[in-house]
């Protein structure tokens, strides 16, 4: 692992911190909407299987955008947030093996534990 200091690249008031808060909140909610608006609405696709990974897309898109304008408020870029990819092999992996970790403790462990297949909710999300 490389030690990575991050430095604060000027001093910003709390008015712009609050401003740029409120507006990446904003900008963010209607993201949260329009991911959901554009497929259904727009392309008119159902909300199924591909089309949630069309949301997901969408959604994470639109939701950087809101961090970079918001960010953009007080001044500052991405790399002052620590967002550098200086280590994304380390990090890539090691958001592969929660992730795995995660599924495997959901699938073996939690949802077998807490009513299975029978359980509403995975009869919900297998029906989508």
């Amino acid at each position: 692992m490389h030690a990575t200091t991050i430095t604060t690249p000027h001093p910003v008031p709390r008015w712009k911190w609050g401003t740029a808060l409120l507006v990446g909140t904003v900008l963010w909610f209607i993201g949260l909407i329009a991911s959901e608006v554009i497929p259904q609405v727009l392309l008119g696709m159902e909300l199924e299987g591909p089309t949630y990974a069309l949301v997901g897309v969408i959604r994470a898109v639109l939701g950087l955008a809101a961090i970079v304008v918001a960010l953009r408020i007080v001044q500052y870029r991405l790399r002052d947030i620590g967002l550098v990819a200086t280590q994304w092999r380390d990090d890539a992996w090691l958001g592969a093996a929660i992730a795995i970790g995660f599924a495997l403790l959901k699938f073996m462990v939690i949802i077998p534990n807490t009513g299975g297949a029978a359980r509403s909710d995975i009869v919900a999300n297998a029906a989508q």
